[in-house]
């Protein structure tokens, strides 16, 4: 009882020196009133490698960032967003906050601060009240209006972890008697793809993006709160740009003009049935309408068949795609690049 008795006092006299110590200093602050806290919490560092460079792009490539805090029970704690590009930027930057003790686990979203944003929280962020399985991510219907897409905003996910190629959660364990932050990684993937269409006719004949209607069509605009797709409806996507580009002059002397259009879209998951279509504008004839997640996969399976389809389809997110045509602008199906790799079709579901 005498042990009990003087811990208990230890703590209270821990939490009294920490209040009278952060009402002295400007520079420190409690996010979370249970405890007066100061310097005490957790200090994230973020990296995005799950890539197909296994190289942390992070600073490059996020540009806003929101992260929330729940106890190990699930409990919503707080919010702390970031929207200083400089600070992203810098490899050496944490972001620290505040926490009294407990156990706590962190889970973030980059994008979703920026004012371009794609993206938002179904019935608005988490909040007092809410709990951990409770979130969920849509993309904005504005971004669904034809004819033109949107080119949308980078969306990543992430949440704490003892490296890129874990799964489980981490929970982090703040104590009353360490006055100092613990280190915590959050590892992000990015969830935003970004799908370029080619199409080269063989016989030499220049084509324009104008000439043709591109369409990619499935249900991926709604994430449950551990990243997964959730139904919501298939949906359709529009190019946000479409043209024409000059590859270089072919045997025959003349010059190689391709069509070209992109198309922005969310996550992509091996099984969504998820089609892309391309049809002739002067005549209204299908030139092709396929499995799109098949055919990406094709490049996979010739120089990482090691990996995992989903992981290939997480790691990679700028697809270029080449289309052989035919003097009909009809779809040579032997005749397809993907990311520079041709590919030879055989056994797959058309």
């Amino acid at each position: 009882m005498k042990l009990n008795g003087i811990r208990q006092f230890s703590k209270f006299l821990y939490a009294l020196l920490a209040s009278v110590v952060c009402a002295g200093l400007s520079s420190c602050h409690a996010v979370w009133q249970e405890e007066p806290v100061c310097d005490q919490g957790l200090s994230i560092r973020f990296i995005y490698d799950y890539n197909m460079e296994d190289a942390n792009a992070f600073m490059s490539q996020v540009d806003c960032l929101t992260v929330f805090v729940y106890k190990e029970n699930g409990e919503y704690v707080t919010t702390v967003t970031e929207t200083d590009r400089a600070k992203l930027k810098d490899e050496n930057w944490r972001m620290n906050i505040n926490l009294p003790e407990g156990r706590y686990k962190v889970v973030a979203y980059g994008g979703m601060a920026c004012p371009e944003s794609s993206f938002d929280f179904v019935g608005g962020a988490p909040a007092a009240g809410s709990v951990f399985d409770s979130r969920r991510v849509r993309l904005k219907p504005s971004c669904l209006t034809a004819p033109v897409g949107t080119n949308l905003h980078p969306l990543f996910y992430g949440f704490s972890r003892t490296s890129s190629s874990d799964s489980e959660i981490l929970v982090a364990e703040v104590e009353y008697n360490d006055p100092d932050y613990v280190p915590v990684t959050v590892y992000m993937m990015k969830d935003t793809n970004n799908i370029r269409i080619l199409l080269q006719n063989l016989n030499g004949d220049p084509l324009t993006g104008d000439d043709f209607e591109f369409s990619l069509t499935g249900d991926n605009t709604l994430m449950d709160y551990d990243n997964s797709l959730m139904p919501a409806g298939s949906v359709t996507y529009r190019p946000w740009v479409k043209g024409q580009e000059k590859a270089g002059i072919l045997p025959d002397g003349s010059e190689a003009t391709l069509a070209y259009a992109e198309l922005s879209t969310g996550r992509l998951v091996y099984g969504n049935k998820t089609t892309l279509c391309v049809k002739s504008v002067k005549d209204g004839k299908e030139v092709f309408n396929i499995p799109v997640i098949n055919y990406l996969l094709l490049l996979k399976s010739q120089e990482y068949t090691w990996m995992g389809n989903q992981e290939f389809l997480d790691r990679e997110s700028r697809w270029n795609v080449i289309f052989f045509l035919d003097h009909n602008n009809s779809w040579v199906t032997t005749h397809i690049v993907v990311n520079d790799w041709v590919v030879r079709i055989e056994n797959i579901e058309l």
